[in-house]
């Protein structure tokens, strides 16, 4: 059941509509994934994960929408490639395969973990902004689906955190000169 409120959501469920439509009426072969929140090295730099992890470095503030009562699934950038590679090998056409860590976080849990794991006081680190409009409070996803093409995540958000940091730390200098904002490029 989809009932999106974003202009993104609202594309992403039209396109699975189109897609199964296609496949049903047409033949279309199409098979639909869905991912939890993708995270990792190589990462934009503006998603929640990097961005804190660099700010926590900077000694800079961090906005979170709403006070990060959002929640979240997240996955691994691992594991969604080992679930990618899942759906083409095992995936069956017209089927729809859900992807996540099977978990699910309040955004300022996650900012949590970081600023515990690089010694920052959350409190003395978030502002809390006014509520994005539209945005959605909760996004869960149901992998029993992936599971029957034998996927199941292998990284925790716990060592993901710990895998993004490393990988930062590695690039520090280069990362901390470089901007954490949302940049629209047409």
């Amino acid at each position: 059941y989809f009932n999106p409120t974003t202009p993104y959501a609202i594309s992403r469920s039209t396109t699975d509509y189109h897609l199964n439509c296609l496949n049903k009426s047409f033949g279309f072969p199409s098979i639909i994934t869905r991912t939890a929140n993708v995270y990792g090295p190589y990462q934009r730099l503006y998603r929640i994960i990097p961005k804190s992890i660099i700010k926590c470095m900077r000694s800079e503030k961090i906005g979170l929408h709403g006070g990060g009562i959002s929640m979240r699934s997240f996955i691994y950038q691992s594991d969604f490639v080992s679930a990618i590679n899942a759906v083409i090998e095992y995936g069956k056409i017209g089927n729809v395969y859900h992807f996540s860590d099977n978990d699910i976080y309040k955004i300022k849990d996650v900012v949590k973990i970081i600023c515990e794991k690089l010694d920052e006081d959350y409190y003395k680190f978030v502002i809390d902004q006014p509520d994005r409009p539209a945005k959605d409070l909760m996004y869960n996803l149901d992998i029993s689906s992936s599971k029957t093409i034998g996927w199941a995540p292998k990284i925790n958000l716990n060592d993901g955190i710990d895998h993004t940091i490393k990988w930062i730390e590695s690039n520090k200098s280069k990362f901390l000169k470089m901007s954490t904002e949302y940049r629209y490029i047409p």
